[in-house]
């Protein structure tokens, strides 16, 4: 599978898909440390650390709830775990979730804004694995440069 991405000024009929709207409603059913993605999802966005099923260490080293996330935090963490027929819509994330969950989920889907700048690059080493519109990209370079035109 990869990260399907659709982007909002396309005006797509996604009536076939359950848009996740409310990204802070539907991440009650998130357990931290599920997914191989979460630690690395939780050190991107908030600098921050799973301490359990519901909690984390902060930047500041503070255990807090993981209510305290951020919403682009949860987001990525809600895409990493979306089934086939959902879409996470990333309307209230900030560039750096959105770049994070490019970087890091190899499934899922998201609805973004046509980006407005280039693409962060998150990984390691510049792979990735994405599709948008059936066209598949591997490089988060080659990635950027396509959603630019788009």
């Amino acid at each position: 599978m990869s990260l399907n991405i659709f982007i909002r000024e396309k005006n797509d009929d996604l009536s076939n898909y359950k848009i996740v709207r409310d990204v802070e409603a539907n991440f009650s059913k998130v357990i931290l440390g599920e997914h191989e993605e979460d630690e690395r999802i939780l050190l991107q966005i908030e600098k921050a650390a799973v301490a359990g099923r519901n909690a984390f260490i902060d930047r500041f080293g503070f255990k807090l709830d993981s209510g305290f996330l951020s919403t682009g935090c949860k987001a990525a963490l809600e895409a990493v775990r979306c089934s086939e027929k959902e879409i996470i819509d990333l309307i209230e994330c900030g560039m750096n979730a959105r770049d994070c969950i490019i970087s890091n989920c190899k499934n899922g889907s998201i609805l973004i804004s046509r980006p407005e700048c280039r693409i962060s690059d998150y990984s390691e080493d510049d792979l990735v694995d994405v599709s948008v519109y059936g066209k598949q990209f591997t490089s988060m370079r080659l990635l950027s440069r396509y959603l630019e035109e788009v």
